[in-house]
């Protein structure tokens, strides 16, 4: 396949996703509500305990982990400067997006989250 078809189907998908969403956005966030009180439903204390170990230092930690294993080996301090750059534009190109499409978290709209 040639890499402008590529292209446009790539393009494709995402302009069909991005219709869906707009067109499917509160019955899905509203079933997204619905999916997290069933999964919240029957954890114990320590069946969530991993997921927020997880959710507060785990990602970071890796981030950083990586970059720092990186910087160690000296061969691979350039590699070091590449993984920055792409973790800053990545984490940018986030923001920017979550501005641009922001909701609220379930946890501000259902008191059973």
């Amino acid at each position: 396949m040639h890499l402008l078809a590529k292209i446009g189907i790539s393009v494709a998908v995402f302009a069909a996703i991005c219709l869906l969403e707009l067109l499917y956005e509160d019955a899905l966030f509203n079933a997204s509500l619905d999916f997290i009180i069933n999964i919240q439903a029957d954890t114990s204390y320590f069946s969530q305990r991993p997921w927020k170990l997880f959710s507060s230092i785990g990602f970071y930690g890796v981030m950083w982990g990586l970059i720092w294993l990186f910087f160690v080996i000296v061969e691979e301090r350039s590699r070091c400067f590449y993984y920055l750059t792409l973790l800053g534009s990545l984490n940018a190109t986030s923001a920017i997006l979550k501005l641009i499409n922001h909701q609220p978290r379930p946890y501000w709209v259902s008191p059973e989250i």
